[in-house]
């Protein structure tokens, strides 16, 4: 499906530039994202879904007492520490929003559009800093889980429910691939990963979500970018629809999860 790729290739001593500028496209490189993305041409990629880093995680547990003699006891505790790339401060992580979009702004054709996950205290927060980079937020769009985690305290009702921004660059003029209208609502309804699509990666998103808006957000042949690539799913779902793709991850084990998936 792709490589590891990379940074351009060379002929004579001189890097080649192709659409990506040094990058191939249908492939996954290991950087940080302001750096790979500072790399590439103006107005290069025709849509950006990911899901970043929400500065949530927490290297406290808790343990579950309360569940001890019940079937979803089967570990003494439970964490939310997705790992070291989603710890910043305050103020850097404003920057690194700040810094990501945009990059990403600025790599989008002008017809572009982008999808971004967030977390739903933070929300608000990324819809102010697209605005502040360009773009247009279109809309707030709800993944409903039909299989959440459970709760373990039995102390808050179930979290089923996670958050991303639709936002195009020119607000007149942006692919948008009408389906019906019930399947055109700003709601999509599946489980959390499962079976085979499970990878170890903490906030993997299922395959059919992806799908979903990567058919309405471009069309064949487009190339859709995702700068926390993760395990893949962005670059799968383009792929098995015909888009291109081209991303990156800091973590080099999840570049290498990404591929071999």
């Amino acid at each position: 499906m792709g490589s590891a790729g990379e940074v351009g290739d060379s002929y004579g001593g001189v890097i080649l530039m192709g659409r990506l500028g040094p990058f191939e496209e249908n492939t996954i490189v290991v950087g940080n994202c302001l750096d790979i993305m500072a790399q590439m041409p103006d107005g290069c990629v025709d849509l950006v879904v990911t899901d970043p880093p929400y500065n949530i995680s927490s290297d406290t547990h808790f343990e579950r007492k309360s569940l001890r003699n019940t079937k979803f006891c089967r570990s003494k505790a439970i964490t939310f520490d997705f790992g070291e790339w989603d710890y910043f401060s305050d103020k850097d992580y404003v920057h690194f929003v700040d810094g990501w979009l945009g990059e990403a702004y600025r790599i989008l054709k002008p017809s572009g559009t982008i999808y971004s996950f967030s977390d739903k205290m933070f929300i608000s927060f990324l819809w102010q800093m697209l605005e502040r980079r360009g773009f247009y937020p279109k809309n707030i769009i709800t993944w409903h889980k039909t299989n959440p985690v459970p709760q373990f305290r039995f102390k808050n009702l179930l979290s089923a429910c996670e958050f991303f921004i639709w936002a195009v660059k020119d607000n007149g003029d942006f692919t948008f691939n009408w389906k019906t209208h019930k399947e055109m609502h700003n709601h999509f309804e599946s489980p959390i990963c499962m079976g085979k699509e499970r990878l170890a990666h903490p906030t993997q998103k299922p395959e059919g979500l992806f799908r979903h808006y990567i058919e309405i957000s471009s069309n064949e042949g487009d190339i859709v970018g995702d700068f926390f690539m993760g395990s893949g799913t962005t670059a799968v779902v383009a792929d098995r629809l015909g888009r291109k793709f081209f991303g990156c991850d800091i973590s080099e084990d999840y570049v290498k999860m990404a591929l071999k998936r």
